[in-house]
């Protein structure tokens, strides 16, 4: 009798090891991935390392790996509402999905906001250059066919997965260029100030560069000169102009007859701090060692321990430190103007 339930336990166990080795065949071999495996799409990780069967994962120096064999469908990103000027740079995307219903396995760094990197991707441009994530739409206007940049990605390892867009392009009518000095006060060499432009599109739109204007523009299709100071990426520094002015002037690459100026007098306006304190004083000297305590008296009762001895005396304060040196020389320069230079 307990033969014949040892038996039927041990067929019990082969049993249930053989299911277990048939689902997990079966598992192996289905081209079906269950969705909720797939949710994040920028962390997806199918098998442990060496499991043979991965979709996207970061190898150990954190670089992306894309499974192309398991891509279905590729998927270029961009924003609609950008506008294709000449002389930009436009920000693209790439999605990778496991099939053309279902879901992203992964995205490219930059504007897609994932860990995958351009190298998996062969990106064309017609009408300009692809560099870093970014299209950089050509400057000169001729070397664009038909005023229309053409952009198409392919999976190098699978070049039939392919994802295209053609962009008409965008061109300027007309630009305001504006700065945020309130009233022409509080201008002095070395102060800094912003500038922004606000164009008009032949389509009736309007753009706005970066900084203080809150656009998405960068400054790629103006060339910015300025005399009596410094410009970059929107922000002038006033050097030493002779005269007292700064002048300003904004051009569009592509249409030089397009520009715009403006000058600022310097007023010298504004709240000035120096320090001419000198150096701190020199450290005082050590203090005196207090003298030795008195020795302890003699008892008159024979054999008896002497008294302990009194505690010494403080010793002396420390000498004076000396003093702090002399402050800098202060040289101050004055330059005759003509009386009507300066208000």
């Amino acid at each position: 009798m307990m033969k014949s339930i040892y038996s039927l336990f041990a067929i019990t166990i082969i049993y249930a090891f053989c299911t277990s080795c048939a689902t997990t065949q079966g598992s192996s071999n289905s081209s079906t991935v269950s969705t909720a495996a797939l949710t994040t799409a920028s962390t997806l990780v199918t098998g442990g390392a060496g499991a043979g069967y991965y979709l996207f994962r970061k190898n150990r120096r954190g670089y992306g790996e894309l499974n192309a064999k398991k891509v279905k469908n590729i998927k270029l990103l961009y924003d609609q509402n950008t506008k294709f000027i000449s002389g930009e740079a436009v920000p693209i995307g790439v999605e990778a999905w496991l099939n053309t219903t279902g879901t992203k396995i992964a995205n490219t760094k930059g504007y897609a906001e994932g860990d995958l990197d351009w190298d998996k991707y062969k990106v064309e441009v017609s009408g300009g250059t692809f560099i870093n994530g970014k299209i950089h739409i050509h400057e000169d206007v001729t070397k664009i066919p038909n005023n229309t940049v053409e952009v198409k990605v392919s999976l190098v390892e699978r070049p039939e997965l392919q994802s295209s867009a053609s962009f008409k392009l965008s061109s300027i009518a007309s630009f305001v260029l504006k700065h945020n000095v309130e009233n022409g006060e509080g201008l002095a060499p070395n102060i800094k100030f912003k500038i922004g432009i606000k164009a008009s599109l032949e389509d009736g739109t309007t753009t706005l560069t970066k900084g203080f204007l809150g656009g998405q523009k960068g400054w790629e299709s103006y060339d910015v000169t300025v005399k009596g100071g410094e410009f970059n990426k929107g922000t002038i520094t006033i050097g030493y102009p002779k005269d007292n002015k700064v002048y300003v002037t904004a051009q569009l690459k592509n249409k030089p007859e397009l520009k715009k100026e403006f000058e600022l007098k310097l007023d010298y306006k504004i709240q000035c701090t120096a320090n001419f304190a000198g150096r701190y004083g020199e450290h005082g000297q050590n203090g005196k060692r207090g003298r030795d305590g008195r020795k302890g008296a003699n008892y008159s009762k024979t054999g008896g321990n002497g008294g302990h001895g009194t505690n010494g005396t403080d010793g002396e304060d420390g000498g004076r430190g000396g003093d702090g040196g002399d402050g800098q020389n202060v040289v101050a320069y004055v330059r005759a103007d003509r009386d009507d230079a300066l208000n």
